[in-house]
Parts: structure tokens; sequence; C-alpha cells
């Protein structure tokens, strides 16, 4: 949504934008209210989202868990954050937002610790169901592209090799 607005700005550098550019901006802002009532919907499910996904991947990997000092905290933290920049990317409508803000960085960091693509991509695609299932369909539909960009971006790397 907001990209498209800033297209048009850019296009339009230098003189005052037509009403057919104005038209644009307006019909792409239709959509933020319904957007920010979807914000509003997730933070109201996403302590209990976040709980259930931790939850869910302490019971299928509890290695992992018990491997990192703090490892259920942390889980837990970086789901909510996720599931924040989501929000927010979701509001501009800009998965490009999702990936600058947090996807590249938190990517670097979870295969710096090693975790295997397998067990994020597992990760988030729980997170992305515990999430979706707490909202209606406007809101899940909302959602979706988003956090399944987390899935495919942050598990988007080579698995770490053994050494001899």
């Amino acid at each position: 949504m907001l990209p498209i607005v800033e297209k048009v700005l850019t296009d339009a550098q230098g003189r005052y934008l037509t009403k057919e550019e104005e038209e644009s901006i307006l019909e792409q802002l239709k959509e933020l209210p319904e957007r920010l009532r979807v914000a509003r919907a997730v933070s109201k499910i996403e302590e209990e989202a976040a709980a259930q996904a931790t939850e869910r991947m302490a019971a299928e990997y509890p290695d992992v868990m018990r491997a990192h000092k703090y490892s259920r905290e942390k889980t837990h933290r970086d789901f909510l954050l996720t599931i924040r920049s989501c929000v927010h990317a979701m509001i501009l409508g800009s998965t490009d937002h999702l990936d600058t803000k947090l996807l590249y960085w938190f990517r670097t960091i979870l295969s710096g610790f090693e975790y295997a693509p397998d067990y994020i991509r597992s990760s988030f695609s729980v997170l992305e169901e515990c999430v979706l299932e707490r909202l209606g369909s406007k809101g899940a539909a909302a959602m979706k592209p988003y956090l399944a960009r987390c899935t495919q971006v942050l598990s988007d790397y080579p698995a770490a090799v053994a050494s001899a």
C-alpha cells in the first residue's frame, strides 16, 4: 500500500500530482482502516499465539530447548518480535519492509547459532499456524503473506557442515 504511494510521489518528483495520481493514492489508503483493525486484533492474540508456538516447539524439539540457557524465553520473545514486525509490514503492505527491518538481520543470527534450516522452517510454520487460527478469515488473509515470508526467508540458508 504505502510503497505504491511512495512510487507515485517518486514519479511526480518536481511537480504536483495529477488527478489520476491523487485518486491512485486515495484508493490505496482506503485499505488502511481495515489493516489497522487487523493490527488491533493481532495485538489481542499475540501473547497466546506465541506461547502456544513456543510450547509446541519445546515438545517437538526438547533437545534444542535444553541446548541453550533461556531458550524458551528467547523463543517466545523472538516470536513476539516476529508477529509485531509482520503487523507493521501488513499495515504498510510491504514484504520489503519486513525483509529489511527484521528478516535479513534475524536470519544471520539464527544461522550464526547454527540452527538447522528445517528447525527454523518448522518453528515459523508453527508460529504462522498459531497466529492464523486465532484470527477471523479477513485477519488471517491479511497476515498470511507476511508470516509465510518469515518462514521462507528465515529458513533460506545452508545448513552448517559438520567438521571432519
